[in-house]
């Protein structure tokens, strides 16, 4: 607990007033990496400081988070009616803000590399967890989810990085590419065996298909990162979270290279149903609604980590 002397007074008088105290000792044993960082107490953090608490939280929903940041603002009302200090500013952060959603945003591709190369195993053990690493990646370049198992090796282009699926072609960006050529030319998988976790090589289906595994034609990869989430291998990153935060790199690196040109959010929507729906009715049908999530997520994704 850091600054243990001020808290342990915070926890004396809630007692002494009859309220309730556990959940505040909860909640300083998890503020206090973050005070330590930046030796600071809580009531002193600023509000991107009390953010970070919450970077590896399990908060959920708004609710949760709502509570999480009630307690913070109180601790930090006590801190100024005893004179500590002059400001709440816990009240600047919306519970939006420390919902574990909001860090399952991707912010680029090198975020998205990073984040698949310190939670899986490394390529060059050759294992299943490179088709997970590919899933992302597929998300990331924008190829909807019903359409990614029936990729198959031809629809690959190396050298360009770039997947052509029916009418779309995808492009995927340069640190993609070590998993996408393992993905194409590997004809075995390698699986840990036995007490001294051993890796020894199975052969991949004979098959052409691009998520081809040991077994099966169509590696439905869900299931085994559930499991690795349960193992705490793997945050909790969907494939719909990163295919948006592609959809929004994407607008944003359009911005860069003409940053005089508008937005035009309906061409993007209608552009990303397009490959979802093959029937126009169905684009027209969902494209006022999808628009403004795009212009909504894509609003607060900049927000969140370009301003």
């Amino acid at each position: 607990m850091y600054n243990q002397e001020r808290k342990q007074q915070f926890i004396t008088d809630r007692k002494h007033a009859g309220k309730e105290v556990k959940s505040f000792e909860s909640l300083f044993k998890l503020t206090s990496s973050v005070e330590e960082h930046y030796k600071l107490d809580l009531a002193e953090l600023s509000p991107s400081e009390i953010i970070e608490i919450y970077r590896k939280s399990k908060i959920v929903n708004v609710r949760a988070a709502g509570n999480a940041l009630s307690k913070i603002r109180q601790y930090q009302k006590w801190c100024i009616s005893q004179e500590i200090s002059t400001e709440v500013t816990a009240l600047e952060v919306k519970p939006e803000d420390i919902c574990a959603v909001n860090f399952t945003w991707i912010k680029s591709p090198k975020d998205l590399a990073e984040r698949l190369d310190r939670e899986l195993r490394p390529d060059k053990d050759f294992t299943i967890d490179i088709l997970i690493k590919l899933n992302y990646w597929c998300a990331f370049a924008g190829i909807p989810r019903d359409q990614r198992e029936l990729l198959k090796t031809e629809d690959v282009m190396l050298e360009p990085c770039i997947v052509h699926y029916e009418k779309n072609y995808y492009t995927f960006p340069r640190q993609a590419k070590k998993v996408l050529e393992l993905s194409v030319r590997m004809s075995t998988f390698n699986r840990q065996f036995g007490v001294d976790k051993k890796l020894t090589a199975f052969k991949r289906k004979d098959s052409p298909y691009l998520f081809r595994s040991i077994r099966c034609d169509h590696l439905d990869v869900e299931p085994i990162q559930t499991g690795l989430r349960k193992e705490k291998r793997l945050q909790s990153l969907t494939y719909n979270d990163v295919y948006n935060s592609g959809i929004y790199y994407r607008i944003y690196i359009d911005g860069l290279s003409d940053d005089k040109k508008d937005i035009n959010f309906r061409a993007i929507a209608r552009s990303e149903l397009s490959k979802k729906y093959k029937k126009r009715t169905d684009v027209t049908h969902f494209l006022d609604e999808y628009q403004a999530s795009i212009e909504e997520g894509y609003k607060k994704w900049y927000t969140h980590f370009y301003e």
